[in-house]
């Protein structure tokens, strides 16, 4: 697919970040609103909580 370099990117980055992409974004955070008022919550085997989120960010942040 022509310019599809950037999503793949992005993609690749969540991955690496260790996020569970079955598990949906936090309550109440802008995505997860996004994916509520798209109806597609249901598509998700799980939820992460908001600190779940923080966790996972500052371990894959942290340097090496």
């Amino acid at each position: 697919m022509r310019g599809a370099t950037f999503l793949h990117l992005w993609s690749e980055l969540i991955a690496r970040s260790g996020y569970d992409r079955s598990a949906r974004p936090p309550e109440g955070s802008f995505l997860s609103e996004a994916l509520r008022n798209q109806g597609s919550l249901d598509r998700f085997a799980n939820a992460y909580s908001a600190s779940d989120v923080q966790g996972l960010m500052a371990a894959w942040m942290k340097p090496r």
